[in-house]
């Protein structure tokens, strides 16, 4: 009886043995399969070639001649601007140049009606200071219509004009010089997303972009498709992630089609961005995150 109770445990010890081999075997297995990488990201859809026209001079809006969403070709008209220190400069420069026109008349005269002997430089003198500052005035004059011409904003390509409230925005609000008007999206111009990667993943696409093996799919944030394919161009700048402040590396995605809410391109669209880097082992997968919680507990890097 002795010995078959030994033989029970010595076979229940090694069925123990063998389950937790085969446990921890499988679970190896499972460490090392291949799984698709893929990297949720955020990003912001936007047009490259954006014009965006801006006050000249400080100025008020005194006619708009476009809306939001409007095509215009290239030269139409789409906001006049007005100047009140132009147009008292000009006002007064015109004054002055009525009262000089009207002294060089009078000089004309007197030189006409003198006889060629009698004539001294006196008035001939007095006639060319005149003719100089009429000239000087016509000078600032052409400086000012043409300053007043920049404030008539002209449309610099055939496009699409991104101007949401634009007159609720502008009505009765003076600009200073420089203050943005109104963008017009060029209608031939490509579209990319500038997505945000965080520094946990940019190893993983790093090394998938030096590969060639990285696609991207793109979606709109409030839709749940990811129906846009973008190709990735390059990296950018490091900025602070809008949710949590941790730093992020900015990646630039080009797209194949540019995104559309009805028959209106958007320009700084939100979106959704997956990153496909390939296949990497679940184990290490799962070592990234395990590696970046040990970072933020001790403020270290391994």
């Amino acid at each position: 009886g002795s010995s078959g109770k030994n033989s029970r445990l010595v076979r229940s010890r090694l069925r123990k043995a063998v389950t937790a081999f085969a446990a921890m075997l499988s679970i190896a297995i499972l460490m090392c399969l291949p799984m698709p990488s893929l990297v949720p990201v955020t990003g912001v859809i936007r047009p490259v070639e954006l014009d965006s026209y801006h006050a000249s001079s400080d100025a008020v809006v005194d006619s708009l001649h476009v809306d939001h969403g409007q095509l215009v070709k290239r030269g139409d008209v789409l906001a006049t601007l007005l100047s009140t220190d132009l147009q008292e400069q000009e006002t007064s420069l015109l004054g002055r140049q009525a009262v000089l026109m009207r002294q060089q008349e009078q000089v004309n005269q007197t030189l006409m009606s003198r006889p060629s002997a009698q004539s001294n430089s006196e008035p001939i003198h007095d006639g060319r200071e005149v003719e100089e500052e009429i000239e000087s005035i016509q000078r600032q004059l052409t400086i000012i219509r043409e300053s007043k011409d920049r404030l008539i904003l002209r449309a610099l390509r055939d496009g699409r004009v991104d101007a949401w409230r634009l007159r609720e925005r502008l009505a009765n609000r003076p600009l200073r010089r420089g203050d943005a008007v109104l963008n017009v999206i060029a209608e031939d111009s490509d579209w990319v997303v500038d997505a945000r990667v965080p520094q946990t993943r940019l190893q993983t696409v790093d090394e998938a972009l030096q590969s060639e093996a990285l696609t991207a799919d793109v979606g709109t944030a409030w839709s749940s498709e990811m129906n846009l394919s973008a190709t990735a161009e390059r990296f950018g700048p490091i900025v602070p992630d809008p949710t949590d402040g941790t730093p992020s590396v900015v990646m630039r995605l080009g797209l194949e089609q540019p995104p559309t809410l009805g028959d209106q391109p958007l320009a700084e669209m939100p979106a959704r961005v997956t990153l496909h880097c390939g296949h990497t082992p679940v184990g290490w997968f799962l070592v990234q995150d395990v590696v970046h919680w040990c970072q933020v507990q001790w403020g270290g890097y391994f």
